[in-house]
């Protein structure tokens, strides 16, 4: 057995939802938990991050290798706080409009 056949397989017996309104509310709650918690992480992490790096990069004669191998990182972790907050911040008002309406 291959590892095609049993995508296919797993594939047939898992459902799959067009949008967020369509998942079953824990799901939604799931997909809350397992977002929200990266992304207050990454936020925290950041806010202590992003002055020193400033600083840092004032301070440097030259920007080098590393310089800018650090900037890619921070610029990844902001990416990663956005995507995963907007998507709690959807979770969220998906199961506002579920539980509250």
């Amino acid at each position: 057995m291959n590892l095609m056949n049993i995508y296919r397989r797993v594939r047939n017996v898992v459902p799959s939802y067009s949008s967020f309104q369509d998942m079953p509310p824990i799901l939604v709650f799931l997909m809350l938990s397992s977002t929200a918690l990266p992304a207050a992480y990454y936020a925290f992490a950041l806010k202590e991050i992003i002055p020193e790096y400033i600083n840092a990069a004032n301070k440097a004669q030259e920007f080098g290798v590393a310089g800018f191998a650090s900037g890619v990182m921070v610029l990844a972790m902001i990416f990663a706080t956005y995507y995963c907050g907007e998507i709690a911040l959807k979770c969220r008002a998906v199961l506002k409009e579920k539980w509250f309406s």
